[in-house]
């Protein structure tokens, strides 16, 4: 490992040190945030324990939830000893907070969405792979206390009610979310569908497609009443140049498609 630590110490050091460093950090003194190396790996450990809220939203405890009774019997025939599940979570909250330190070197800031997506990966994987060890921490541990030939049972076997707790606090997770809609797709298929949305988002589609069919070089369209969002995500423009709308128009061979959007009470007066 000496040659490969050798390597990233001198380019890290390189990098830091590099003088346009300071022209780009004279732009971006105004967010509030100096963009010094060491105030941009102190000040990443607190981006990150701040965006932990916003990664950990309820279906992210769902899917760690769900993911118990197969991680319990994967550790239950594994031959790793887990060993010192607590340097496996500092190396973690340490890698995941990496994420935050360039942009905060950089710009002083985290504002870039791609970037923001890409810490939430590797958040959500450091998640996981914690899970996976601290199970089998906690699995080699009660092996410890108690073996096979003590119990006279089959220790790689998961009690029944430990599935049923599962189940129920998936259940809780799921009651307290109050963005179901949102957050569940099969949830959300159920709600528009008994709802009626998703009809009516048909019958204005099929609405749109004729008036679009049937009319000029030019065709104005309304805007969709309801959309639901697992059906689109997005609606047309009023710019007939929009990505959208210049797509529709091309294959519908008209020369433009607009979606006029209702005027404001203010617009209109």
């Amino acid at each position: 490992m000496l040659p490969s630590m050798l390597v990233y110490g001198i380019a890290f050091y390189m990098n830091v040190s590099a003088p346009g460093n300071d022209v780009r950090g004279a732009i971006y003194r105004d967010c509030g945030m100096t963009t010094d190396v060491v105030s941009a790996v102190l000040n990443s450990f607190l981006e990150a324990f701040r965006y932990m809220k916003t990664f950990n939203w309820q279906m992210t405890l769902a899917v760690m939830v769900l993911l118990g009774p197969i991680m319990w019997r994967i550790v239950k025939n594994s031959k790793c000893r887990f060993r010192f599940p607590g340097i496996l979570l500092a190396w973690s909250i340490c890698l995941y907070a990496t994420g935050f330190t360039s942009s905060l070197y950089v710009t002083g800031a985290v504002a870039l969405a791609r970037v923001v997506n890409a810490i939430k990966i590797t958040y959500q994987i450091l998640l996981v792979v914690n899970e996976i060890y601290w199970l089998g921490w906690i699995c080699k541990k009660l092996e410890q206390r108690k073996n096979r030939e003590e119990t006279g049972t089959d220790s790689k076997s998961v009690p029944f009610v430990f599935f049923v707790a599962m189940g129920m606090l998936m259940l809780g997770i799921f009651a307290m979310d109050s963005r179901k809609e949102e957050n569940y797709s099969s949830w959300a298929a159920y709600h528009y569908v008994h709802t009626g949305e998703a009809n009516e988002f048909h019958r204005q589609y099929e609405e749109r497609v004729e008036a679009i069919k049937n009319g000029g070089d030019v065709v104005r369209v309304e805007p969709y009443v309801f959309r639901p969002w697992i059906l689109a995500t997005v609606d047309l423009s009023d710019d007939p140049n929009d990505e959208g709308n210049a797509a529709m128009a091309k294959w519908y061979n008209k020369q433009a498609i607009i979606c006029t959007h209702q005027e404001t009470d203010e617009a209109k007066n």
